[in-house]
Formats: structure tokens, C-alpha cells, sequence
């Protein structure tokens, strides 16, 4: 394991706050509006945005924002939770990282296909891929996490 650089008082309690982080993700008190059962449904969905949303190039280009610009850090904040993992002397924050880079390219995809003036179906399967491969990081991170 790697040596903390946390106060002692932020060590002592960060193994709480993570469990009850993971128990979060994985079993949400808001069910499928939260943790990894939101995920699950927006990397099903997001794909057919163009059809099921009016203002579809807005919606992407939000979603960008919101991941990679927005106050999260980059990342949508897996790159400063990965940061505190790693302080914190857990071995998970490499999987954190992961999913902070898998978010960064589901932004890149959202931003590449809100450009065109009509749907681009390319664009959107690409977008739809890189949700699915953040699905399976965060899986993986919240597992490690739960299973600590």
C-alpha cells in the first residue's frame, strides 16, 4: 500500500466516507436515478438521444461541460477522487484514474456529436461505446472499493 500524505485525521475517517461512498454507488437509496444504476441507464440511452431529444446537440454539448468543465475537475471528479485515493494510500485510486480518463473520452465523444447540424449515427455509436467502457470502470472501481 502507499503511504498517505492525508492529516491523520482525514486517514482515520476516509475509510468510512469511502465505504459508505461505495455502498452508495452500488446500491442507491434513489434507485435507478443514482450511483451505478443511473449509469447503467444513461450509457443505454445516450445514444439515441438525437431521437429522443428535441434539443439533442444542446443536451451533448451540456454533457461535455459538465463532465470535463464545470467545477468537476475533469474527468467528471474521478481525477480528484483519484487523487484523494491515492493520498488516502489506497491501491483503487489506479482505477479511479481509469474512469477519470473513460469520462474524459465519453465528454470528447459528447462535444464531437453535438457539432453536426443533423445527427451524425457515428458520432452517437461512438459516444454510446465510451459510455459502456465508463460503465465497466466505475463498475470496477465501486467493486474494489465495496470490497476492501
Amino acid at each position: 500500500t502507499t503511504r498517505s500524505t492525508l492529516p491523520s485525521t482525514a486517514v482515520a475517517h476516509a475509510p468510512k466516507a469511502i465505504e459508505r461512498a461505495a455502498s452508495q454507488m452500488l446500491d442507491p437509496p434513489l434507485g435507478e436515478y443514482e450511483g451505478l444504476l443511473a449509469l447503467r441507464r444513461f450509457a443505454a440511452e445516450v445514444g439515441t438521444w438525437p431521437e429522443a431529444a428535441e434539443d439533442w446537440q444542446w443536451c451533448a454539448r451540456f454533457l461535455y461541460q459538465v463532465i470535463e468543465r464545470r467545477g468537476t475537475g475533469g474527468g467528471n471528479f474521478r481525477k480528484m477522487y483519484a487523487r484523494f485515493l491515492e493520498e488516502a494510500g489506497y491501491e483503487e485510486a489506479a482505477l479511479a484514474r481509469e474512469a477519470s480518463d473513460d469520462w474524459t473520452k465519453v465528454a470528447l465523444a459528447a462535444r464531437k456529436a453535438s457539432g453536426p447540424d443533423e445527427p451524425d449515427p457515428a458520432h452517437w455509436k461512438a459516444l454510446s461505446d465510451e459510455a459502456a467502457r465508463v460503465l465497466d470502470a466505475e463498475e470496477r472501481l465501486w467493486v474494489a472499493l465495496a470490497g476492501r
